[in-house]
């Protein structure tokens, strides 16, 4: 079992149908196959024992995710946000790797570790210009490392979290509605790379061939732009872009959003607050709190119309951010 299964059988099905859309560029799920092998076989020359991004969402961590899983290597997206010394630790935890994304950063911070360091675009460029061989590869039974995302520490090494790829496929299988539909569709995701519930997402949208938009630079307006002209019916975004979104909804903006089912929150906690509005501008829109105080494999909460008496008796009794119920397997 190997999560680039899912984009196989995806190019396999509908090999011409859009995948993947990121600054106005689009890709067919047949030309990301494509890529992600031109990236199994960079990685494979290369010898790098992981792929690390440090970069806002674009389509070379797409790339770089499912090229990392044909390889057998970790996916490790890292955030950014974070100061220079914690992605130099970071980083010296993935020696040898490919590091994609900011070359200069990265090269500044860790050029001495004996990475490969690529900036986006020539990452982006060599796997969709690679020709990959064509022989057949074998899958492990599923223990292999696909994703290792580093959480947030103040003191001490940095500890990361491991997903394995029966689990990510598990936790495929068994996603909400809000974040996965089998139905076609149109899924926005506007969080960084690094964000487990938008990885999700994203494997949940190739198995349901749907066709997945990255947002790399946030911003309400092409949020709402995206929403409107894509005629998204699914989005990922994190808390404060769903605060800027209800203000500017309550100030008078005019937008067709009518196509939009579900809008699923990840990386923070949602006040309780911002909740309340949001529900109330989104009558048809069930809502997903993709988040846990725990990390990306804490409770999920789903707060759906068709159960809004419960859910506002939830809201009412509690006096900090939106709270949590589980939703196990039966």
């Amino acid at each position: 079992m190997n999560i680039a299964l899912l984009l196989e059988r995806a190019a396999a099905s509908a090999p011409d149908q859009i995948g993947l859309v990121c600054n106005e560029r689009s890709w067919r799920y047949g030309d990301l196959l494509d890529a992600a092998r031109g990236a199994f076989e960079l990685i494979q020359e290369s010898e790098a024992e992981a792929v690390a991004i440090i970069d806002e969402n674009n389509e070379a961590a797409v790339f770089a995710m499912f090229g990392a899983a044909l390889a057998g290597v970790p996916y490790c997206p890292l955030d950014c946000a974070l100061p220079d010394e914690v992605l130099t630790a970071e980083l010296e935890r993935l020696v040898p790797a490919i590091v994609v994304g900011d070359e200069e950063r990265a090269t500044r911070i860790a050029g001495a570790q004996g990475h490969m360091i690529l900036s986006r675009e020539e990452f982006s460029l060599k796997a969709q210009e690679t020709v990959p061989a064509d022989d057949a590869r074998e899958y492990d039974p599923g223990e292999g490392v696909a994703i290792e995302i580093f959480q947030h520490v103040t003191n001490g090494s940095p500890k990361a979290e491991i997903f394995r790829h029966a689990e990510l496929l598990e936790h495929v299988s068994r996603a909400p509605a809000t974040l996965a539909s089998d139905e076609p569709g149109v899924t926005l995701l506007a969080v960084p790379p690094h964000d487990g519930a938008g990885i999700l997402a994203l494997l949940c949208s190739v198995q349901a061939h749907r066709k997945v938009i990255l947002l790399p630079a946030i911003t309400t307006e092409r949020w709402f732009a995206l929403v409107e002209t894509q005629r998204v019916s699914q989005a990922l975004v994190v808390p404060p872009l769903l605060a800027r979104i209800v203000e500017e909804m309550e100030a008078g903006m005019a937008r067709d959003l009518s196509t939009l089912r579900g809008i699923a929150c990840a990386g923070a906690e949602i006040p309780l607050e911002i909740m309340r509005r949001a529900l109330e501008l989104f009558p048809s829109t069930d809502f997903t709190s993709a988040w846990g105080r725990a990390g990306p494999r804490d409770t999920i909460t789903v707060l759906a119309h068709d159960s809004l008496a419960g859910v506002e008796a939830k809201l009412a009794h509690s006096e900090g951010p939106m709270p949590r119920f589980d939703i196990r397997p039966s």
